[in-house]
């Protein structure tokens, strides 16, 4: 797709970080808005600003639950026609720790957004795409769905995101094929960056009641929390960054995004390994000392030398 302006953009997590900043590039180039987002307060501030520059609609939306994604599609077709980009991007980071730590519900709660709305994008946005483009031979079309960089490797202690963003580049990849495979003017990318500085190391403030938890933290989670929030506040390559280079990629048609990188290199070792059959490899190629320092700061035998 070379040409944006007059042409739509659905965004979901359209209220801060990528998706905010999505659709501020959008908005520059004069793509009609559709903005989702499960904090209302915050999806409307950024309709309001960007309703100055372009056509704006917003729409609050659960992307874990199918009946508010199915009205979010509907809400966009009955609002602008046609749906011309995707942005299957709304996520969450919570839920770390040790695999077998991670609760139930941090399960229900990191695959229900990363996982399931993806699929519910998919399952309700991309058949009125496919109706647009069979109606229309002038009909270009693209879908982007926000993956990760753990979408490749699996760092250690983040079960329940890696999970997430894994399926999600199984999902986008087979996506491709299949639209290939159907001849259809509609192309799909994964984005998949590392650490952005956005607020999802907030995220658990927006957790349903049903899937709340109030055990105390254990050891290994409360270091996922530190983890991530000095990650987030590490990033070097902003929200504007990566939506720049997004809009580049849907102009050249290419299908793995990569923000960062230097983070090939962990997932080089990682295909290798695979290839060669030998046991996973450690994923921070470029710090070990990262590594190091989680097995001595989390091993059961200090615990226990701790505890006498």
């Amino acid at each position: 797709m070379k040409e944006f302006k007059g042409r739509t953009a659905l965004i979901t997590g359209a209220g801060s970080g990528l998706g905010a900043a999505i659709a501020d590039v959008g908005a520059s180039l004069g793509m009609r808005l559709v903005l989702a987002d499960i904090d209302n307060e915050a999806l409307q501030a950024v309709g309001s600003r960007l309703a100055a520059h372009t056509e704006v609609t917003t729409f609050r939306c659960d992307v874990a639950d199918s009946a508010s994604v199915k009205a979010l599609s509907a809400h966009a077709v009955q609002k602008f026609g046609a749906v011309h980009l995707l942005f299957n991007n709304a996520g969450v980071g919570g839920g770390g720790g040790f695999a077998w730590e991670s609760r139930l519900e941090d399960w229900q709660w990191g695959l229900g957004v990363n996982l399931w709305g993806v699929i519910h994008g998919i399952h309700h946005v991309v058949p009125t795409m496919v109706e647009a483009a069979l109606a229309d031979p002038s009909y270009e079309g693209h879908v982007i769905n926000t993956s990760s960089m753990a979408g490749f490797f699996n760092p250690p202690i983040m079960a329940v995101y890696n999970a997430s963003k894994q399926a999600v580049t199984a999902i986008s990849e087979t996506l491709h094929h299949d639209l290939d495979i159907a001849g259809l003017p509609i192309h799909c990318s994964v984005l998949s960056p590392f650490f952005v500085s956005t607020n999802i190391d907030q995220s658990e403030r927006h957790r349903p009641m049903d899937l709340q938890v109030h055990s105390e933290p254990t050891s290994s989670q409360q270091k996922f929390k530190q983890q991530s929030k000095a990650g987030m506040g590490s990033g070097r390559v902003s929200a504007e960054d990566v939506a720049k280079l997004t809009f580049e990629a849907i102009r050249e048609e290419r299908f793995y995004i990569f923000p960062h990188p230097r983070m090939l290199q962990s997932v080089e070792q990682r295909m290798n390994a695979i290839v060669h059959q030998l046991p996973p490899v450690e994923p921070f190629a470029y710090r070990p000392e990262i590594y190091q320092a989680l097995k001595e700061e989390l091993s059961y035998a200090k615990r226990a030398a701790e505890m006498g």
